[in-house]
């Protein structure tokens, strides 16, 4: 399953996931769905690989009375935080948990600047995902559950075959670098050359090597820096 935006086109089938949980759960308002597409921040929907059947769809927004919620804090401002405001999954599917994690990542993934989804309606669905804020009576879905947060350090030798497992099919870095090109921009570390490499528990799954020594007048041949010449 995979998970996009709303187009106009889609609302009929949407409407169509509509049931008895949603209903029990959310208001009338909440459920008229035309007005959440074109009101709200964001709205997505969950599509089967194989017959791009809808099979899921959520919606986010950040309300007006936000700061009434008396949850705003240093973790959960308005500039970090979006509200659920509708979930529905098609009624008895069998990967309801997956229509939520598929949402839920690409929330996070195409908004970097959300840490938290806040939740103020008690859906069971989404129990396992969410954890109570404390003195409050809403929920709250962290980014760090979806999104591994990385970490910059220095490269080491180590790294190479996490690396390695990075580029292994990028034939024209092969071609140009070698197999064992991160080795020795590794070795070749100084005061001048620096890698550095983006970490998620100890295991490098990107990597940048800069350096200081510029020859302007190579990299003239293949960009434009009049300026800096």
């Amino acid at each position: 399953m995979r998970a996009s935006t709303v187009e106009i086109a889609d609302l009929q089938e949407i409407i169509n996931l509509i049931d008895g949980k949603t209903r029990g759960v959310y208001s009338h308002k909440r459920c008229q769905i035309r007005r959440l597409v074109e009101t709200t921040q964001l709205s997505l929907k969950v599509i089967e690989d194989n017959n791009d059947k809808i099979i899921g769809f959520a919606a986010f927004d950040l309300q007006a009375d936000f700061e009434s919620k008396k949850i705003a804090s240093d973790l959960y401002n308005p500039q970090s935080v979006l509200e659920l405001m509708l979930f529905m999954a098609e009624e008895d599917h069998e990967n309801v948990d997956g229509i939520v994690s598929c949402i839920l990542s690409a929330v996070f993934k195409r908004c970097p600047f959300i840490h938290h989804v806040i939740v103020t309606k008690n859906d069971s669905r989404l129990s396992s995902v969410s954890s109570k804020i404390p003195n409050s009576p809403y929920s709250i879905i962290n980014r760090e559950d979806f999104v591994p947060t990385l970490f910059i350090r220095p490269g080491k030798e180590e790294d190479n075959d996490d690396v390695a497992a990075v580029y292994k099919n990028n034939d024209q870095l092969k071609m140009i670098y070698g197999d064992f090109f991160y080795t020795e921009m590794v070795e070749s570390v100084d005061e001048r050359h620096k890698v550095l490499v983006a970490d998620v528990n100890d295991i490098a799954v990107g990597a940048i090597a800069i350096s200081s020594k510029i020859s302007l007048d190579q990299l003239q041949c293949t960009h434009h820096i009049g300026g800096f010449k």
